[in-house]
C-alpha cells in the first residue's frame, strides 16, 4: 500500500524490513522512514508529503466511472501525540507504521484541532481488520475510525 515513495535528500522517504519486535508478536513488515517525522527539526514533512502524494494521485489517477463503488472505511490518526511502542505497526503487519501513521497512499485530508495534526486515510476493506486490530492494541487510541471520532468529540 506504500507505492508512493518519493526521495528527500536523495533517499527513499521509506524502507521496509521484516521484523519481530516483541518476544509474544508476530512477525512483521516494518516502515523505515528516513527522516524522522516526530523530530522537530522536521515538522515540515508531513506536511509536505501530504501535498505531494495529492499532487502525484492528480498526476497518475485516471478519471473512474462514477458508477464504480468502493468500499471501505475512514481512519482518523492524531499523528502528533503519538506514543512510538510498535505495538500498532505489529498487530497489522506494518499497515500501521511504528509512528502510528497510515500509508500515504490513504491520506486525503489534513486539518489541525486543539491537540495537533489530524490526518484523514481511507482504508479499503480488505485492510480494516488489520487497522481494527492496530486500534485495539493503540495505547492513547489516536487512531480511530471516523464515526467512533465523531461520536467522541460530539461535546466540542
Amino acid at each position: 500500500m506504500r507505492s508512493f515513495n518519493p526521495e528527500y535528500n536523495g533517499r527513499k522517504l521509506f524502507s521496509f524490513d521484516n521484523v519481530r519486535r516483541l518476544s509474544f508478536a508476530k512477525g512483521s513488515t516494518e516502515v523505515i522512514w528516513s527522516i524522522d517525522p516526530l523530530d522537530e527539526k522536521n515538522e515540515f514533512l508531513y506536511s509536505d508529503l501530504f501535498e505531494r502524494q495529492i499532487a502525484y494521485k492528480k498526476e497518475v489517477i485516471q478519471l473512474v466511472n462514477p458508477a464504480t463503488t468502493f468500499k471501505g472505511k475512514i481512519l482518523v490518526a492524531e499523528i502528533d501525540s503519538v506514543i512510538c511502542d510498535g505495538a500498532s505497526e505489529d498487530e497489522s503487519d506494518g499497515l500501521i507504521d511504528y509512528n502510528d501513521c497510515p500509508p500515504v497512499d490513504t491520506w486525503f485530508y489534513l486539518s489541525r484541532n486543539n491537540t495537533g495534526r489530524i490526518l484523514y486515510a481511507w482504508i479499503p476493506d480488505q485492510f480494516v481488520k488489520l487497522v481494527n486490530d492496530a486500534i485495539e492494541v493503540n495505547m492513547l487510541s489516536i487512531i480511530i475510525w471516523l464515526e467512533d471520532f465523531i461520536a467522541a468529540n460530539r461535546h466540542l
